[in-house]
C-alpha cells in the first residue's frame, strides 16, 4: 500500500486542492475524475505524490499534494496534457488550489495512508493578520490536540499569498470518533472567539484518504 511522507521542512512545494461539485454534481463524481485522469499529473516530472481525499459528509473531494521545490503550479496547469482533466473536473466542481508552506514547528511529519481520516480546516484571513491567526493557533489549538489519543499529527501551513491558513490534523481510523474529534480543536466557544477575530471565513470538514499515488 502507497504511503506519503509528509514534508516537515518543506524541502516540497505543497499544494491543497479542494474540489466542490457545481450543483447537479457529486464529490463521488468529482472524486472519480480525479482518480481517472491523475495519471496525467504523475507524468509530469516535476509531481512527486499526493494523497487523494473524499469528505465524510460527501460534500468535497480534494487532494493533497507534494511537488518538487520551485515548481511553478501555475504553469503546470497551462500544460497541454492536463486540458482533458481540466476540462472535465472544472465542468464538475469548482476548484480551489492553495498553495502552501508547512510551518516546521508543527509536530512530527506524519505518514499518510489510505484509510486516515484528515481533519483539514482552511481558514481565510487578511495578509496582514496570518501571522497573528497562525501564533493564535499555536497558543490555542495545539496545547489541546497535543494529548488526544488516536490523533497522528496537527500541521499549520501557511499560503504563499498570505490569504489562507491552513491546519490539518491526521486521525488513523479505525480509532477515530468524528464527535469527539471535533471538541479539542474547534468547538469550545472560548477557542472559536479567540481565532475568528483574525478569520474572514472558514471550510472546516473531516476527509478520509481514499487514495495515495
Amino acid at each position: 500500500m502507497a504511503t506519503m511522507q509528509v514534508s516537515n521542512d518543506n524541502a516540497v512545494h505543497t499544494v491543497l486542492g479542494i474540489y466542490r461539485p457545481k450543483p447537479g454534481y457529486t464529490a463521488n463524481e468529482v472524486l472519480e475524475s480525479t482518480i481517472k485522469h491523475y495519471g496525467a499529473v504523475e507524468d509530469i516530472k516535476e509531481f512527486l505524490i499526493a494523497a487523494i481525499v473524499k469528505s465524510l459528509d460527501n460534500a468535497y473531494a480534494g487532494s493533497y499534494a507534494h511537488w518538487k521545490k520551485g515548481t511553478d503550479i501555475g504553469a503546470v496547469f497551462q500544460l497541454p496534457g492536463l486540458v482533458p482533466m481540466l476540462t472535465e473536473m472544472g465542468a464538475l466542481a469548482d476548484i480551489e488550489p492553495v498553495e502552501l508552506e508547512v510551518l516546521p514547528e508543527t509536530s512530527d511529519a506524519p505518514i499518510l495512508s489510505k484509510g486516515d481520516i484528515l481533519h483539514i480546516a482552511l481558514l481565510t484571513t487578511e495578509p496582514e493578520n496570518q501571522q497573528k491567526l497562525i501564533e493564535t493557533l499555536h497558543a490555542t489549538i495545539k496545547p489541546k490536540t497535543k494529548d488526544v489519543e488516536s490523533l497522528k499529527s496537527v500541521k499549520i501551513h501557511r499560503s504563499l499569498d498570505g490569504k489562507k491558513v491552513v491546519v490539518i490534523g491526521v486521525w488513523k481510523d479505525p480509532a477515530f470518533d468524528q464527535a469527539a474529534a471535533s471538541s479539542p480543536l474547534w468547538e469550545e466557544e472560548e477557542v472559536s472567539k479567540t481565532i475568528d477575530q483574525y478569520v474572514i471565513s472558514k471550510d472546516v470538514k473531516f476527509y478520509e484518504v481514499v487514495l495515495v499515488r
